[in-house]
């Protein structure tokens, strides 16, 4: 095993100041030396990612059309990345180790810390929010690290470590190729978002790691954590880890109460994130980094840990929603809701007949389908049909998709010349199940009659000719 003698390094930590005295006058806390140990040579950094991220990761990126249409969204914030980038250089202070040297060196350790290989540029930015980030330079060859100086000024020594080292954790496992991905956005299924912001959870989970191989203390660590989610400052706070991590047993132990699941969340619950962060501290594979043989945890077993944490957060997909092929769904829902529509009037059109035997491989009759339509028990087997497939449908298909299968609806509706209102009124139910926004919808109909009317037009003119 690899030693670290000789290698460490020792900084004097400044905390914040003090609760004020009795008497009402606040003292500076005392400055303590603090060694910290560079991980060992032969660690590699990228081996405490956390196997929730790799088993999403893997899972993502086997989806080649879900991932050109995450590189569109992407491509499309690059220029506003490009110039966010470019401000750094322009507007905001280039840190330089004459002017503010305690924190030149805090870069410097940081990199001795964790042996990074790239040079790193740290900037800070005037802003009140308690925030900091770090990507790679755009030819790949420097970290850019730019730190917000409202946590400059609220973090001490060793916490601003543990910042910075989470930063360049996302840096180095190359994340941001997900961001931008929404539930609004109609291009993407809600299952798709899920599995995303799930992705987005277990990263913090891994960056969480790279701060504390960086700063070496796992309540220095999740006191960081502690102020940024609750904005307190040292004045207040007498911090204890266990603690804060209880405060996510308990609020699992309400989970039939309040509803925990929040797949839009782009970050764990804090106290999550400091019970995961305190079971990697006791990890073989933190022990590891800096070469070490005892370990209170397995990797496994901490990894299963963390992942059932995770789940807290995660909505209950099932196994048949996860199997359920959309093909099959929409089919039966585009055959399901054509009856519906059809029959939507009492009065069942020739034409509409017609569309449905071209469209699908049926050999319905025009009597068939009145007949089965006007029985109550096919009727309410074909509703418990289409409430089924639309399930299916709205979660794993996009919106954009969705509405694609309405359009299909629309042609039913308009293909026998008028649109009654009961088969409107039928159309908007079956909106309603596929969740598509009524302004979606309304153009979607919009663009069905113009098409339509385009089309009878020209017939018309072919057969006058």
């Amino acid at each position: 095993m690899e030693s670290n003698a000789g290698e460490s390094i020792t900084i004097h930590s400044v905390p914040g100041k003090s609760p004020e005295t009795e008497s009402g006058v606040s003292s500076q806390a005392a400055t303590k030396a603090i060694t910290l140990d560079p991980v060992i040579p032969a660690f590699d950094l990228l081996s405490i990612r956390c196997s929730a991220e790799s088993r999403l990761h893997d899972l993502i990126w086997k989806d080649e059309d879900l991932l050109g249409r995450m590189k569109a969204v992407s491509q499309q914030t690059d220029d506003a990345k490009v110039q966010d980038r470019l401000s750094l250089i322009t507007d905001d202070y280039h840190v330089d180790e004459a002017i503010t040297p305690k924190l030149f060196r805090l870069g410097v350790m940081l990199m001795r810390i964790l042996r990074l290989a790239l040079p790193l540029d740290v900037f800070v930015r005037s802003s009140s929010e308690m925030n900091a980030c770090c990507h790679r330079s755009r030819k790949g060859n420097r970290l850019v690290m730019c730190l917000n100086s409202a946590l400059v000024d609220s973090f001490s020594s060793q916490e601003l470590l543990f910042c910075m080292g989470h930063e360049v954790g996302h840096a180095l496992l190359e994340h941001g190729d997900t961001l931008g991905i929404s539930f609004d956005d109609p291009n993407f299924s809600p299952m798709e978002v899920i599995r995303v912001r799930a992705l987005d959870r277990a990263q913090e989970i891994s960056c969480d790691r790279f701060g504390l191989l960086a700063c070496q203390d796992i309540r220095v660590a999740s006191a960081a954590l502690f102020k940024i989610a609750s904005g307190l400052t040292e004045k207040w706070i007498c911090f204890d880890e266990a603690a804060y991590a209880r405060h996510f047993d308990e609020l699992s132990s309400m989970a039939e109460l309040v509803e925990l699941e929040s797949a839009a969340r782009t970050h764990p619950f804090d106290p999550l994130r400091v019970k995961a962060l305190i079971a990697f501290s006791k990890s073989e594979t933190y022990s590891k980094a800096f070469g070490k043989t005892i370990a209170a945890i397995p990797t496994v077993e901490m990894e299963k840990g963390v992942e059932a944490m995770l789940s807290v957060l995660d909505p209950d997909l099932s196994k048949e929603l996860e199997n359920a092929k959309e093909e099959e769904a929409a089919n039966r829902f585009l055959i399901n809701g054509a009856l519906r529509v059809i029959a939507a009037d009492g009065v069942v059109d020739p034409h509409k007949v017609d569309w449905l035997k071209a469209h699908f491989d049926t050999k319905w009759s025009r009597k068939e389908v009145v007949q089965d339509v006007s029985n109550s028990e096919f009727r309410e087997h074909m509703d418990q049909e289409l409430e089924s497939s639309a399930r299916i449908l709205t979660m794993k298909l996009s919106e954009s998709k969705r509405a694609h299968l309405l359009q299909i609806m629309c042609d039913v509706a308009v293909c026998g010349g008028g649109l009654p209102d009961a088969e409107m009124e039928a159309l908007d139910q079956l909106r309603q199940l596929l969740e598509i926004r009524t302004e979606i919808a309304a153009d979607v109909l919009q663009d069905t009659k113009k098409e339509y009317a385009e089309a009878k037009n020209l017939k018309g003119k072919s057969a006058r000719k």
